[in-house]
């Protein structure tokens, strides 16, 4: 019975904290105090620094952030509203590369290209061009920022391809932006 209990907290812990990971052997720290010592190498250009933050927005951060986005009724409002929180994805990068907490990487790089994807496909659908060059002109300076952290990392290392979905993601945004 006691098993059962330990087998359950253990996948609960798991499941609330999935960045938590086990190393078994000396080979996998070694690996991750090189990586995090290659994070912490990554400079802030001025770019970046626009997009400041002190913090990786936790569960109860993002659920207030999908409150309020639900409370803008004009689709300009939540268009505005998604490309700040797509500006604060992308700082959120900025700030685990800057302070050497990689482990959430792979969730943020992920949640940084659903941002994109999502704010893009409302500014097509709802065609709301007033909010197309302003997206462009971020775009771009995202572009940036992310080629910049990139270059810190090994070539085809595993940060180094999911900064590459995300480069790639940005720029079939902008593909997509400017076909229509």
């Amino acid at each position: 019975m006691s098993l059962k209990i330990f087998l359950i907290t253990i996948a609960l812990i798991f499941s609330f904290f999935p960045h938590i990971v086990l190393a078994d052997n000396a080979e996998q720290t070694n690996l991750v105090e090189s990586s995090t010592s290659a994070l912490m190498k990554v400079p802030l250009s001025s770019e970046s620094a626009s997009l400041k933050v002190d913090h990786v927005a936790n569960v109860l951060d993002r659920l207030k952030e999908k409150i309020n986005l639900f409370f803008k009724f004009s689709d300009e409002a939540k268009a505005n509203y998604m490309q700040e929180l797509a500006d604060k994805r992308l700082g959120e990068l900025v700030y685990i590369m800057t302070t050497g907490e990689g482990d959430p990487i792979e969730e943020l790089s992920s949640r940084y290209a659903t941002h994109i994807n999502r704010l893009t496909t409302l500014i097509i659908d709802k065609k709301l061009d007033k909010n197309k060059q302003s997206l462009l002109k971020m775009y771009g300076t995202h572009l940036n920022i992310l080629n910049n952290i990139q270059q810190n990392f090994e070539f085809e290392s595993g940060w180094w391809i999911l900064l590459q979905h995300d480069i790639n993601t940005v720029k079939m945004s902008q593909d997509k932006l400017n076909k229509k």
